[in-house]
């Protein structure tokens, strides 16, 4: 049962669907961001305060690029998911360690769920 016209033709607004193809150029696009900030070999170097800041910086920017990402094109679950998905895999073909892409990942995940 609908509640209002309103939200029924915002659902169903072909207008207001992103094409998945524009997700995956996007959730690319923040797999090389990082890769500049922060490329795949210092992922695997030993710990430092120099390194972790730089790390920081990187991921902030790229949960922030996110973030303005989904909010201007209203993206749902299923775009969310996608985004996030297609980012794993990015960093995973670019050679960074699995832990850091799980971990990247989910930060990702966590800032873009719309809450």
């Amino acid at each position: 049962m609908l509640v209002s016209g309103t939200f029924h033709f915002r659902m169903f607004n072909p207008l207001h669907w992103l094409p998945g193809r524009q997700i995956d150029d996007f959730s690319r696009e923040l797999a090389a961001q990082l890769a500049s900030r922060y490329p795949p070999e210092l992922s695997s170097a030993t710990p430092s305060k120099k390194r972790d800041k730089k790390l920081g910086r990187a991921l902030n920017h790229v949960y922030r690029q996110a973030r303005d990402f989904t909010r201007e094109r209203r993206l749902g679950v299923y775009g969310r998911a996608r985004l996030g998905n297609g980012f794993k895999w990015e960093l995973r073909e670019m050679g960074y360690q699995q832990a850091f892409v799980e971990d990247a990942t989910k930060g990702l995940i966590l800032q873009v769920r719309g809450k």
